[in-house]
């Protein structure tokens, strides 16, 4: 059962029916002007663009900062902007993305406050990013999303919205999970290969197919 699910079936014994079984945000004026103004600055309005969150709270449900660099490479060569986006832990894993980038993002790592973002997710074409909670805020926020899980079971904890997509192994994790993962290379998050999700994202953007421009990933 998915967790929202569960947690509102705490309603029951009160008789109170849940409104939806979907998680909605809402954003003051003050957080659409925060967003209006960083969509002007960094050149996003008014074009299509992709925002990628790649970070979590464990370094074990993170996909590979290489592999971030050439989804975001396929995305720029489509036509896209793309910018990173997180909270100020998320800065180192941010710039190392930018640095292996044939062309850099938009970097708006820490340079947003969490209801700014929230108005910013609204005027994406796609949020993709790990199992983390800017992923569940976007889903909240109406921004269609595609999920990266590691050890976690999307059914379970995965995002709620409209237009949803997750990649998952489901691997046995309970041996590893925490605080550490003993399967190195053969890993859950590095058995994800930026095809799959660059398959599954021009999925969520309606992008036909084209010729594979993904230069090599090292594991």
């Amino acid at each position: 059962m998915p967790m929202v699910e569960y947690d509102l079936c705490a309603l029951a014994p009160l008789s109170v029916p849940p409104a939806t079984t979907r998680p909605v945000m809402w954003t003051a004026p003050q957080d659409e002007a925060e967003a209006g103004q960083l969509l002007q600055t960094t050149g996003l309005a008014g074009r299509p663009w992709v925002m990628v969150h790649p970070g979590a709270r464990y370094w074990f449900k993170s996909w590979a900062a290489e592999r971030f660099a050439a989804l975001i490479d396929h995305c720029m060569m489509r036509g896209l902007s793309v910018a990173l986006v997180g909270g100020p832990g998320d800065q180192e894993q941010a710039g190392r993305i930018t640095g292996l980038c044939a062309r850099p993002p938009v970097n708006l790592a820490g340079r947003t406050s969490l209801l700014g973002l929230a108005a910013l997710m609204k005027h994406c074409a796609l949020f993709i990013g790990n199992d983390a909670g800017p992923m569940h805020m976007a889903a909240a926020m109406g921004a269609p999303v595609l999920g990266l899980f590691g050890p976690s079971d999307p059914s379970v904890w995965g995002p709620r919205g409209a237009q949803i997509e997750v990649i998952y192994r489901g691997l046995d994790c309970r041996r590893c999970f925490h605080p550490t993962c003993e399967r190195g290379a053969e890993s859950c998050m590095n058995q994800i290969p930026v095809e799959e999700v660059v398959q599954a994202a021009n999925r969520l953007l309606r992008l036909k197919p084209q010729a594979s421009n993904l230069r090599p990933v090292r594991s």
